[in-house]
C-alpha cells in the first residue's frame, strides 16, 4: 500500500493542470464524505456560540483584531 509520502511525492512531480486535477478530485472525495444535514443540535450549538461571541463583543470583555494584523502575523504581509 501506498503511504502518504510517496503518494505526494508523486503527485507533485505532476505538470500543475494534473495537481489541480488530483487537488479537485481529493476535494470532492472529502465533500463526499461529509453528511449533507447537520447533526441534531447543531444549528442551536452554533446559534448560542454566535450569541455568546456577540455578548462578548457588546460588553467590551472580546479581544478584536485589526484584519491587517492578523494577516502579517500570520504571513508577514498586509494585502
Amino acid at each position: 500500500m501506498a503511504t502518504v509520502e510517496s503518494v505526494l511525492r508523486e503527485a507533485l512531480s505532476l505538470a500543475p493542470g494534473d495537481r489541480e486535477l488530483v487537488a479537485q478530485r481529493l476535494i470532492q472525495s472529502i465533500d463526499a464524505a461529509v453528511p449533507e444535514e447537520p447533526p441534531p443540535g447543531y444549528d442551536a450549538a452554533w446559534d448560542e456560540e454566535l450569541r455568546s461571541r456577540l455578548e462578548r463583543i457588546d460588553s467590551g470583555d472580546a479581544v478584536l483584531h485589526d484584519l491587517r494584523d492578523v494577516r502579517r502575523d500570520i504571513f508577514g504581509r498586509t494585502d
